[in-house]
């Protein structure tokens, strides 16, 4: 009989279910039949069947990481990317901005 593997891993973002918040795995506890997460949400920790939880997909991360590997996406992915690194960059006095964004 082969043993059952956690779903997720301590450090990962996940989703609980009951709330649709987001929160950060901080253990996994394996049980007789499963397992559950000591998981922070909102800053309290709680303890989380893994049934309830959701893995959370980090769209900023996925993004850089197909730009750089030259895979391209439509127009929508175009404009949320954009959005991304305007709002990931500090406002400067130099000027540059100002033409820079201007399109």
């Amino acid at each position: 009989m082969s043993e059952i593997l956690p779903r997720f891993s301590q450090g990962q973002n996940v989703r609980y279910l009951g709330t649709g918040k987001v929160g950060t795995l901080n253990k996994v506890i394996k049980s007789s039949r499963s397992y559950q997460y000591k998981v922070t949400i909102d800053g309290q920790v709680r303890t989380v069947s893994e049934r309830f939880l959701e893995p959370v997909v980090d769209v900023e991360e996925n993004l850089v990481g197909d730009f750089q590997a030259g895979r391209f996406g439509g127009y929508e992915d175009y404009k949320v990317f954009q959005t991304w690194f305007r709002l990931s960059m500090p406002a400067r006095d130099s000027g540059f901005d100002e033409c820079f964004f201007r399109w």
